[in-house]
């Protein structure tokens, strides 16, 4: 944004520069012996002609870094370790990543347009969500059982937010993250410390030391997930706070991850 001064110049500065920079131009003085009307005319023409000259370079320049701006969503958007959807009041999806894409084990264009519940398990808990989100306005959470098109199953966490569109029809935006493998590991590793809880007279010393080497690394494993989550947080925030000084919506939805898990 290093060219943004010079894309929105008062036009008494933008006439100081141009005049200054027709000073520097030699070749292009104005012959002393013509009349000092025609003098002053051929000089207001330079003069401007120099303005409109300034005010492409900036509009250039605006145009290159809107560019570079939209590849960098564009990258982060679809490629991001989190789905993201924009899902319309009656449940369609209107924009879908890459990512949603993979999570649900389809084509990214064959989203548009179809409803995101014939993809959860029980559509009547994905539409009392949506009924919530479009009712709230905070970010809504909720965890939903999807069915992949491959005929798999996930748990997804749903972390949702209203929006108003141009039409003025409520929209959800929604970031979806598979917490399966969290799911899984939370109850494996609850059923492990019952037993050994429950059984820790009855279990030999070595096979308790291999399961509590398990349980370290199991909580180390969902650690690092949970940070990358947290970096992928901080980051959005930042390009959503880029987005506001714009006069932008925000691009992502931003979702939290709660306390207990961040201290465990």
């Amino acid at each position: 944004m290093g060219k943004e001064e010079d894309n929105n110049i008062p036009s008494a500065e933008l006439r100081r520069r141009a005049e200054s920079r027709l000073a520097e131009l030699r070749d292009e003085q104005v012959d002393a012996a013509l009349p000092e009307d025609t003098q002053a005319l051929i000089h207001e023409l330079r003069t401007h002609q120099i303005e409109l000259e300034m005010q492409n370079e900036a509009l250039r320049q605006t145009e290159a870094e809107l560019t570079e701006a939209h590849h960098l969503y564009f990258d982060l958007y679809n490629f991001a370790p989190v789905g993201y959807a924009t899902i319309n009041a009656k449940g369609l999806i209107s924009q879908a990543n890459l990512t949603l894409a993979n999570q649900l084990d389809v084509e990214r264009a064959s989203l548009f347009n179809q409803p995101f519940a014939q993809f959860v398990t029980d559509p009547r808990v994905f539409g009392n969500y949506l009924h919530q989100c479009l009712r709230s306005k905070e970010r809504v959470t909720a965890e939903l059982d999807l069915k992949l098109r491959s005929g798999g199953q996930l748990i997804a966490q749903l972390t949702g937010y209203a929006i108003d569109n141009e039409s003025g029809a409520g929209t959800i935006r929604v970031a979806i993250v598979d917490i399966s493998m969290r799911k899984l590991g939370e109850q494996s590793l609850e059923q492990v410390q019952k037993l050994l809880a429950n059984e820790e007279k009855h279990v030999p010393a070595e096979l308790r030391q291999t399961l509590q080497h398990s349980i370290h690394q199991m909580r180390t494993y969902s650690k690092l997930n949970i940070d990358r989550e947290l970096r992928m947080i901080e980051l959005k925030k930042e390009i959503n706070a880029l987005n506001k000084e714009l006069g932008r919506d925000d691009k992502y939805v931003v979702y939290s991850v709660p306390k207990d898990l961040q201290d465990g």
